[in-house]
């Protein structure tokens, strides 16, 4: 259901913006993953942030794009320049012949909210917030990573949490979504919901 959400959006926007809020291992972090993973192995040129409430959990879905990357068919993966716990760039590794061959010049970066500056300087075309209900200081967050998205076609937001009494900001998050008042569409899917 989310996909088809994110899918129709996209053909009718160009861009995606989704709030998801979640119940507990369902797959919302991995799908979430999967589509920032899925532009930045397709398209050249595309800088994607992925920010967790903790340096563990950010870790924990950044390994998601590292295994994604070691199941692609051989003939499917991009140019690897580096991978390290903080970043994968899809690029030439060999110096010399970057520039006739640079490869993607693709990268994903993985932040903890713990750091007020994630996304700081960068300009995004994919953002993966994760757990953001559990965000110490949310504002910080939207203003050095959201706002260095734009809303045009190709780009894609996609925030998750569960349920936390102190998220205030998530919280407005979705029920701005709800509403209609924000370029955000909203999903809920109940553990009910899961036949597993």
């Amino acid at each position: 259901r989310l996909v088809e959400r994110v899918m129709a959006q996209q053909a009718r926007t160009g861009y995606i913006r989704q709030v998801w809020l979640k119940s507990r291992q369902i797959g919302h972090s991995t799908l979430a993953q999967g589509l920032v993973f899925y532009r930045a192995v397709l398209w050249p040129n595309i800088n994607a942030v992925v920010v967790a409430h903790d340096d563990g959990t950010a870790q924990t879905i950044f390994q998601k794009a590292h295994r994604f990357y070691e199941h692609l068919d051989p003939w499917l993966k991009p140019m690897k320049r580096y991978s390290n716990k903080q970043e994968l760039l899809f690029a030439n590794p060999s110096e010399k012949d970057r520039v006739a061959v640079p490869g993607l010049n693709s990268r994903i970066v993985v932040a903890s909210a713990r750091n007020i500056h994630s996304g700081a300087g960068g300009t995004f075309h994919l953002v993966h917030l994760s757990e953001a209900a559990r965000y110490p200081k949310p504002e910080e967050i939207e203003t050095s990573t959201l706002q260095a998205v734009s809303l045009s076609p190709g780009t894609s937001v996609v925030i998750e949490s569960t349920a936390r009494p102190e998220g205030h900001w998530f919280r407005a998050m979705c029920e701005q979504a709800q509403s209609g008042d924000s370029v955000y569409e909203f999903d809920f899917i109940g553990w009910h919901e899961d036949p597993t």
